[in-house]
């Protein structure tokens, strides 16, 4: 967004680190939603993301192939586990979420794709898009509709 400062943007400054660490991602606590269960889900993911960094960078493809697919089902176990969790609210928030997830998956799916199309390099598809994927969604709609029981959202309502 032209000339906007994105400091304050955890999603930004996320992605400046993996660019200077080469790392697809580093967990920071302010993507702590608040529910236990939901953040252990989004550390494993964050590891498995810079698992499939490494092995972009030095292992066959077949190896990276077989990694994206772990990681997309350990993605679909973790979005099946938000959505029970939501479903105790039933409303609109919550069936926005689960919708979310669906084109979270299909867009995966995609560039998951391109990468066996040879269209999309391996390390290209986990520092740029995976990063993104990953720290957007939390950011974006799980801090959001799991606020409210753990240190990050005390640290805002107190601030």
């Amino acid at each position: 967004k032209g000339g906007q400062d994105d400091s304050a943007n955890p999603v930004s400054e996320t992605s400046r680190r993996a660019a200077r660490s080469k790392r697809a991602a580093q967990w920071h606590d302010d993507y702590l939603t608040g529910n236990d269960q939901v953040d252990a889900h989004h550390k494993a993911l964050i590891q498995h993301a810079d698992r499939l960094t490494r092995i972009a960078a030095r292992e066959p493809l077949e190896s990276f192939y077989t990694a994206a697919r772990e990681f997309r089902a350990l993605a679909g176990h973790h979005f099946q586990v938000e959505e029970m969790i939501l479903d105790s609210r039933d409303d609109e928030a919550a069936r926005a979420h689960r919708d979310t997830h669906h084109a979270l998956l299909r867009s995966l799916d995609s560039m998951m794709e391109r990468v066996r199309q040879g269209r999309l390099a391996p390390l290209t598809f986990v520092q740029d898009f995976l990063t993104f994927w990953m720290f957007n969604h939390i950011a974006e709609s799980d801090l959001e509709d799991f606020a409210g029981a753990g240190p990050a959202a005390k640290k805002k309502a107190s601030a």
